[in-house]
């Protein structure tokens, strides 16, 4: 049994370390996404100023 167990204990640990870093890279996805929302955000804004002065 105890092979048995110590198989299932690396799987668990295995398992955790996948999930923390899909976490990880969730977060940095959102951060990226944040970012690329924002540089749109500023070029909207420009471009809508720009415009104005036309």
């Amino acid at each position: 049994m105890g092979q048995l167990s110590e198989l299932m204990q690396r799987h668990w640990e295995q398992r955790n370390q996948d999930l923390d870093n899909f976490r990880a890279n969730c977060a940095k996805a959102r951060e990226e996404i944040r970012e690329i929302n924002r540089q749109m955000q500023e070029q909207r804004e420009r471009f809508l100023r720009e415009s104005r002065m036309r």
